[in-house]
């Protein structure tokens, strides 16, 4: 699987064009990237699932599920909760 970044134009309203390049995210977990996002989560006082999304590059969907695993062992507790954002801490 080569990682092509494919640049992609889309023209607007009064002859504007966007230019801009889709990111293209894992959603599937190994073994090293869970390892890597445990020692993450050791190292830092507080999480979201966009911040564990950006920096690994997985789906926030699927950083949610780490997250809300990692509450049910007892290791994180959800310090934050409306709408949308949570902030996760230890």
């Amino acid at each position: 699987m080569s990682e092509h970044k494919k640049t992609v134009k889309k023209k607007k309203r009064w002859g504007k064009i966007y230019e801009y390049t889709p990111t293209i995210r894992a959603s599937v977990l190994t073994k090293d990237l869970v390892k890597e996002i445990e020692g993450e989560i050791k190292k830092t006082n507080s999480l979201t699932p966009q911040y564990l999304a950006k920096k690994h590059n997985i789906k926030v969907s699927l950083a949610k599920k780490i997250l809300e695993r990692m509450t049910q062992k007892g290791t994180l507790e959800k310090s934050y909760s409306k709408s949308k954002n949570v902030i996760y801490t230890k």
